[in-house]
């Protein structure tokens, strides 16, 4: 019958745009995972330089890293909220 075929097109016609829905929420996740990685790494280094004492008994340079350590704290949480989010998102798709 027409109809069973017609049917048989929109369930796999939703199946394919889950899936291609799917395929851009793990894009989304990838990008994110590498920021997240980037930002920690960033971090990780600006709390080293703190640690150097031309670097803390210099006020200025001591107050610039400290401005950019709490913006990119704010990216990584920013970050890692979409993460979860995206995660969350992906797993509505699989339930």
């Amino acid at each position: 019958f027409p109809y069973t075929t017609l049917f048989r097109s929109k369930t796999q016609n939703n199946t394919y745009l889950k899936q291609k829905e799917q395929n851009k929420i793990n894009a989304k996740i990838k990008k994110i995972e590498r920021d997240i990685t980037d930002l920690e790494n960033k971090i990780t280094n600006l709390n080293a330089q703190l640690t150097k004492p031309e670097i803390y008994t210099n006020y200025e340079q001591l107050t610039t890293i400290q401005t950019q350590l709490q913006d990119l704290t704010q990216k990584l949480e920013a970050n890692m909220n979409d993460w979860e989010k995206l995660n969350e998102s992906l797993t509505s798709f699989q339930t």
